[in-house]
């Protein structure tokens, strides 16, 4: 769904935009391909490509920061952009602390703030300017 087939194959013995693995039928919709032929999506155009036409067809009505294919200014092709699918807030990387916060028995989570002493639920933490696991 919403989305776009570009590549080039040789010697392809299956339909590059779906391949079942099952007697089962799939739906596909809002694709789009430019090579070949599918027995799936619609067949489209350089120019449909380059002048924004398929970019605003893959959004499917999204705009803003909630559409997921941007127009590149480079290379005039639909291109999606890269989505996050983590909760805003969650630490995702640990980073160093500065050396004057780390300080005896200071206990900090994995995006720097300290807490109020030793935690009692499950996780990554940093004691002591050390990464601590807590089962």
């Amino acid at each position: 769904m919403n989305c776009l087939e570009n590549g080039t194959y040789t010697n392809c013995t299956f339909d590059p935009i779906f391949k079942t693995y099952s007697s089962g039928k799939a739906v596909v919709t809002n694709t789009y391909y430019v090579n070949g032929s599918s027995s799936y999506g619609t067949k489209t155009t350089a120019e449909d490509l380059a002048d924004g036409t398929v970019t605003e067809a893959l959004n499917d009505r999204r705009v803003g920061n909630s559409a997921p294919w941007t127009q590149d200014e480079e290379t005039h092709q639909p291109t999606l952009k890269m989505i996050s699918l983590i909760e805003p807030g969650t630490p995702t990387a640990i980073h160093e602390l500065p050396q004057q916060k780390v300080q005896n028995n200071d206990w900090y989570s994995l995006d720097g703030r300290k807490l109020n002493g030793r935690p009692t639920e499950r996780g990554i933490y940093i004691h002591n300017g050390r990464k601590v696991i807590m089962k």
